[in-house]
């Protein structure tokens, strides 16, 4: 994980960091409710 190393490097790193896991998380939300909503139609 480059994510965790870089966090260790510089505390600056921090915010981007959890916008960036936060997003995947959204997005990750966003793919499985397509998903259901695909099952859900067919």
């Amino acid at each position: 994980m480059s994510n965790y190393f870089i966090l260790k490097i510089d505390k600056n790193y921090v915010p981007m960091w959890l916008i960036i896991t936060r997003s995947q998380k959204l997005y990750n939300e966003g793919y499985r409710y397509k998903k259901l909503e695909k099952k859900r139609t067919f």
